[in-house]
Formats: C-alpha cells, structure tokens, sequence
C-alpha cells in the first residue's frame, strides 16, 4: 500500500516540475531570487504573472540582459525536465506566491516522497 502512496507523490512531484518548466518557458514564471544556504547550496525563486508577482524584466532596456533572463529560464525549464532539479517549496508573501527550486546541481540533495507511518 505504502508503494502506491509513494508512486502516487512521485507522480505528483514530477507533474509540479513539468508545469513549472511549462510556466518557465512560457514567460509566466521567471527567477526572482538567489537564496544561498550554510554550505554550498543555494535555491532559486521563481515568480510571474500567474502567481501574482512581476516578470523579471531589465531596468535598463538591454537586449543582452533581457535575453540572459530568459535563457536562464529555459535553462532552469530544461533541468526541470530532465529531473535535476525540482520544486522543493513554496514562498507565500503579501500579494504573491513564489516557487523555490533546487537539487543536487545546486549542491543540495534530491527530495524524495515519504509517507508518514511507512515503517522501513
């Protein structure tokens, strides 16, 4: 039973980080923020229009930084996909929500589905 439990969250892990690489790709979502943790690890923030925060855009109208915005985007999209890195958490703020992603490219360790109960 506890097999199902974990295939079933697996499922929905893996589902969560196609749609935000789908968002990424789609400009609804974009970087926002670094957060750099106690070692080497550091997450990303990702927020758009579709979760109530603003599009990254250059405060000065570069073509090269706007276009190094959305090549990390895709980048961030392709890494998702490949499973890299995942959604590990969830930002609520006034007015927005932001995503937090990270993984082992990141310098911190893939989560993995666990089911309160499940004896070992």
């Amino acid at each position: 039973m506890w097999k199902a439990w974990k295939s079933l969250l697996s499922t929905l892990q893996q589902s969560i980080d196609i749609t935000t690489a789908v968002l990424l790709l789609t400009g609804q979502l974009t970087v926002r923020s670094i957060i750099f943790s106690i070692g080497s690890e550091f997450r990303l923030s990702v927020t758009g229009p579709i979760l109530g925060g603003p599009r990254a855009v250059p405060v000065v109208q570069s073509p090269g930084i706007a276009f190094g915005i959305d090549a990390t985007d895709v980048f961030l999209a392709l890494l998702l996909i490949l499973e890299q890195i995942q959604v590990i958490g969830l930002f609520i703020q006034t007015g927005r929500l932001s995503l937090l992603i990270g993984g082992p490219v990141f310098g911190s360790r893939r989560i993995v589905p666990n089911v309160p109960g499940q004896k070992n």
